[in-house]
């Protein structure tokens, strides 16, 4: 069966949607949310004279935060659409000529 013909089965819908939603909240975190929330300040319930000391660094440390962690959810993404393209389109088997000989190998162990 060709991978143009192959049926697209409901566990591949839902793993190539799973990763478009992971990769477009990586890129939230990335690129659009502020270091520091309306409810994030009322939650710490610091004085304001406080408050106005340790934003500068907590939003340079929050920043950081947000990116790091934006960039492992979008790579979680790219990770469940590489997962799927490899199972969909036999990925593996085109980009690397190791595996099938890995196969072949692995078959002739079990052989008489």
């Amino acid at each position: 069966m060709s991978p143009e013909s192959k049926p697209w089965t409901p566990s591949s819908i839902v793993l190539i949607i799973a990763g478009v939603a992971l990769i477009g909240v990586g890129l939230y975190f990335i690129l659009l949310r502020p270091p520091l929330l309306p409810e994030d300040v009322r939650y710490m319930a610091l004085p304001a004279a406080q408050f106005d000391i340790v934003r500068p660094r907590l939003e340079a440390w929050l920043t950081h935060v947000f990116r790091v962690m934006g960039g492992y959810i979008l790579a979680t993404g790219v990770l469940a659409i590489t997962l799927w393209h490899a199972a969909f389109f036999d990925w593996l088997l085109q980009k690397f000529p190791t595996v099938p000989l890995s196969k072949a190998e692995s078959s002739m162990e079990t052989l008489p």
